[in-house]
């Protein structure tokens, strides 16, 4: 009973639902998109253990981010830095759009991925608590709005688009960050 409520208030705050029959229609799309990205997650390949590789200009930021990842804290603030400087490049229409571009996806996707993976892994963020989902499920759900609703909004600058990108980090979880799709792809 106690995990529904909290979902209910997640599903409240996220905009997802207002009512009880809008709640459910959402539990249902959010376990068919679980479903739909556990099969892509085992038919692509599994996201790299190793900080992808950019453009020089965006390289050490990168670098920074992957490691803030690695000790299962979330990226984002070290990835603003890598995402402000792709965005001032192309405004100032220097650099090259592809690599900047690069930058953006690795950090945005990639670079959470990392997070989500490690964090799960960590403490006791994957043990089962009755019912519901895993102690760690909440705390990944926070992160991952902030995440995605910080750094997405820079998406149409790369003429890229957010929800590919959303797509992309969820069908690279490993199997314990996985055990969360239910109540992150609710959002």
């Amino acid at each position: 009973m106690a995990e529904t409520y909290l979902l209910w208030e997640l599903c409240l705050l996220a905009g997802v639902a207002r009512t009880p029959n809008e709640m459910m229609k959402a539990m249902i799309s959010a376990l068919v998109l679980s479903l739909s990205v556990i099969i892509l997650a085992g038919c692509s390949d599994a996201a790299s253990s190793q900080v992808p590789k950019v453009g020089k200009t965006y390289q050490e930021k990168l670098d920074k981010a992957w490691d803030t990842a690695g000790k299962g804290e979330a990226p984002v603030f070290a990835c603003a830095t890598v995402v402000g400087t792709a965005v001032g490049m192309q405004s100032a229409g220097k650099g090259n759009k592809s690599e900047a571009v690069q930058a953006y996806e690795a950090c945005y996707v990639d670079v959470f991925v990392h997070y989500a993976n490690t964090f799960m892994k960590t403490g006791d963020h994957a043990k089962l608590d009755g019912s519901g989902p895993p102690r760690g499920c909440i705390e990944l759900f926070k992160s991952y709005v902030v995440h995605t609703n910080s750094l997405g909004n820079f998406a149409k600058d790369f003429e890229i688009d957010p929800q590919t990108l959303k797509k992309k980090i969820l069908a690279n979880f490993d199997e314990k960050a996985a055990l969360c799709l239910p109540l992150i792809s609710s959002m």
